[in-house]
């Protein structure tokens, strides 16, 4: 992963990766599809391992580059602190929008 580009877009991604999960699994829950059990305990799973990735990818990428050590932990701890208000807003809009 060389190149800057690259780099962001894949930050990106997995920053974004819980906002996705949860959106998806709002609109699963809300569609017209039997539920299956074998797929509802995989809800916990698949939720906090997309947040376990948007928090440890965004911060590999920025700990890899050519920093110094004091500018990369700030921005390190800064997308950490974006990561909890992302999750935050995520959960405020699929709690509202559930119990509609």
């Amino acid at each position: 992963m060389r190149k800057p580009w690259c780099r962001a877009l894949t930050g990106i991604v997995f920053f974004a990766l819980p906002a996705f999960v949860s959106v998806i699994g709002l609109r699963l829950d809300q569609s017209s599809l039997r539920h299956n059990l074998a797929y509802v305990s995989w809800l916990p799973i698949v939720m906090w391992s997309s947040l376990l990735l948007a928090a440890v990818v965004p911060a590999f990428l920025i700990m890899t580059r050519a920093m110094p050590l004091s500018r990369r932990i700030g921005l390190t701890l800064a997308v950490w602190c974006l990561l909890a208000v992302e999750c935050g807003l995520a959960f405020y809009v699929v709690l509202m929008a559930g119990l509609r």
